[in-house]
């Protein structure tokens, strides 16, 4: 499936498989497999790793009051994985997520946000995402690359769209609850 995104246009190639990646990262499937299998990289790489910082900004976003701070960062730094169970007991926790993960794609898109099959599915974890990035990106590791990695990866973008789709769908549409996220 997500090799038949790779055929479509850039900006909907990418919400298409940054939306994808971001549930696969919660379940038991490996992206990383997956995106090595079928040696997925360029922009699709960047959308996948884009869809990865979306699952785990939006897993500690939501969790973090009602995890210990440990548990909180564990996702966000280490993998979202660790969230199976909570994905599993209330589906509607991965909607915020995927809305995150569509905005990311398509920004990632805009932004020529690249990598390799290899990178594809760690998202910040280990700073592999964000480094294929910038190797790709013209001028490699200039200052203004490295404020667009930023933005995308970590600061500004998944987080503000991480809040605002967890408040959107917890406060607005009440798709879950806040105890929903207890992992």
């Amino acid at each position: 499936m997500i090799n038949s995104f790779f055929i479509l246009q850039p900006a909907l190639m990418g919400i298409l498989v940054a939306a994808s990646f971001s549930v696969i990262i919660i379940s038991p499937i490996s992206t990383v497999a997956i995106a090595t299998a079928i040696g997925m990289s360029g922009l699709a790489s960047g959308a996948g790793n884009l869809g990865c910082v979306a699952a785990a900004v939006g897993m500690f976003i939501g969790g973090l009051r009602v995890n210990t701070i440990g548990l909180s960062l564990s996702i966000l730094l280490g993998t979202p994985k660790i969230m199976i169970a909570t994905l599993v007991r209330k589906p509607s926790v991965v909607v915020p997520i995927i809305l995150n993960a569509a905005l990311l794609g398509a920004l990632g898109t805009l932004l020529q946000i690249k990598g390799t099959p290899i990178s594809a599915g760690f998202g910040f974890s280990g700073m592999v995402g964000p480094i294929n990035a910038i190797k790709f990106m013209p001028g490699g590791w200039t200052a203004a690359n490295l404020l667009i990695i930023g933005l995308d990866f970590f600061i500004l973008i998944p987080f503000a769209g991480g809040f605002f789709f967890e408040w959107l769908c917890r406060r607005v549409l009440h798709l879950y609850k806040m105890e929903d996220y207890r992992g």
